[in-house]
């Protein structure tokens, strides 16, 4: 998938959230809050896991543990959480100044 078709997409996904009333906006935005808190709930989990890890690697040299291959997949990992923390992000504010601009117009 060529960069610019992921621009369209989301540049799609703004135009929808253009149209939408206030109800459907609030019910949107705590989706998104709700998925904010599973992604972040699940990565920190596999944060935790891989620092336990980490330690068991430290103070048990000899032994069997988590292999740099495995850290590096946790790297990728936290990559495209970040990313999508980052798009779940955007697509919060992006509601929240709609909703302002709609309160405003109708004050």
């Amino acid at each position: 998938m060529p960069p610019s078709a992921g621009r369209r997409n989301i540049q799609g996904t703004l135009a929808v959230i253009e149209f939408m009333g206030e109800k459907k906006l609030n019910i949107l935005k705590k989706l998104i809050n709700i998925l904010r808190y599973i992604f972040t709930g699940f990565w920190g989990f596999l944060t935790i896991i891989v620092i336990v890890f980490l330690i068991h690697r430290y103070l048990n040299p000899g032994w069997k543990s988590i292999s740099n291959q495995d850290l590096k997949d946790y790297g990728k990992i936290s990559l495209i959480f970040f990313s999508t923390l980052g798009i779940l992000t955007l697509l919060k504010y992006y509601i929240r100044n709609k909703l302002n601009k709609q309160n405003n117009e109708g004050n």
